[in-house]
């Protein structure tokens, strides 16, 4: 997710746009996930419309588990 998380866990500017610029590779989307595209598979399970949903994982991750390894 693109917000102030990331900088916070010890990434400087510079490291951060390298992050930016790689993900560009590394994620089928080319970008990491926005928040409110997390908070709306949060809402989503939260929600009755995921009311038969049990133990399963529903990566929010632009695609990266799709090009690992890259």
């Amino acid at each position: 997710m693109q917000e102030e998380l990331q900088r916070r866990g010890g990434l400087n500017d510079d490291q951060y746009a390298a992050f930016l610029e790689r993900s560009k590779e590394t994620h089928a989307l080319g970008r990491p996930g926005k928040p409110d595209e997390v908070a709306a598979a949060i809402a989503f399970l939260a929600s009755d419309l995921a009311s038969n949903i049990t133990g399963a994982s529903l990566p929010v991750d632009g695609g990266r588990h799709a090009m690992c390894p890259r």
